[in-house]
């Protein structure tokens, strides 16, 4: 069994029940990363589907021939429209595999933190040969839904040169996203967003190296941080096609498209602010640019 011959091939999950690393063939020829979500995608579009016993992953479990970009975050804050830039600036972009969350919901995974590591390799791995096969990107980006944050540390260390990124966002008006697109309880709001930020402020006070990125800077300067992604590639950026990317929805077409959401109580921002501030006040405090 070669790498190479799941070039076509999406790995879709890991299923611990069966012991086995599912990848799908899709029928529709449009390339999945360009929809908002890469799972989403490729689920939509599956004609077949391929497992390969965890017993049979080893040509996956190698060095990786490219370098990944991790992109962390508190979610609602504008991940999406990272990977977009991203992808403008010619970076291989995966907008939410499933194969993470996979590895950090799965509770056999939890209790085996070795077959975890191991697959989170193969999960890497699987795309940086994709990566590499596009003309030897020497980078790839993958955006990970928010509840990933907590492994930033084991992804991490698959890769001494890989970049982690976490991006945050005013804690407000993320929590009124929250509430707004998934009807969240503004005091779990207040205790997800204390658990992320306290496991990132481990991760780096354990000497991983993060960047965090500020979803207003992000909006205000789109620019600045295209041009740095674009160093990353090596290959030039369309300031229109950003622009384009900026005047858009990132999630236009989903559920949780800006236009979708409902109105929420008139007592969810104040008891939100009251069980931050319980939480951990330095989040009302202080920039979330210098959270960490």
């Amino acid at each position: 069994m070669e790498v190479s011959e799941f070039a076509d091939l999406h790995l879709d999950h890991f299923d611990t029940t069966r012991a086995e690393a599912v990848w799908l063939r899709i029928g529709d020829q449009r390339d999945p990363r360009e929809a908002p979500f890469y799972y989403q995608a490729i689920r939509t579009a599956a004609v077949e589907a391929y497992s390969v016993p965890f017993s049979q992953l080893a040509p996956w479990l190698g060095p990786m021939p490219s370098t990944p970009i991790l992109i962390f975050s508190i979610g609602r804050c504008g991940s999406t429209l990272f990977s977009q830039i991203a992808k403008v600036a010619g970076v291989a972009t995966w907008s939410e595999p499933d194969t993470f969350t996979n590895l950090a919901s799965d509770k056999n995974l939890r209790q085996d933190p070795d077959l975890r590591l191991r697959l989170a390799r193969v999960a890497l791995n699987d795309l940086a040969w994709k990566a590499q096969a596009e003309g030897g990107q020497r980078y790839f980006a993958v955006k990970l839904r928010s509840r990933v944050t907590h492994l930033c540390e084991t992804l991490s260390s698959l890769n001494p040169d890989s970049k982690s990124l976490f991006i945050v966002r005013e804690p407000v008006g993320w929590a009124k996203s929250f509430g707004q697109h998934f009807g969240a309880d503004p005091r779990v709001l207040a205790n997800n967003l204390s658990r992320m930020v306290s496991d990132i402020r481990k991760a780096k006070a354990g000497g991983l190296g993060i960047r965090v990125i500020d979803y207003a800077d992000m909006k205000d300067r789109p620019g600045e941080l295209c041009l740095e992604l674009s160093g990353l590639s090596g290959k030039p950026f369309d300031q229109d096609e950003l622009d384009a990317v900026m005047a858009s929805d990132p999630q236009a077409g989903t559920t949780i498209s800006r236009e979708a959401g409902k109105e929420l109580p008139p007592d969810f921002v104040p008891t939100f602010l009251k069980c931050l501030e319980e939480r951990d006040p330095t989040l009302l405090q202080t920039p979330p640019s210098m959270w960490i």
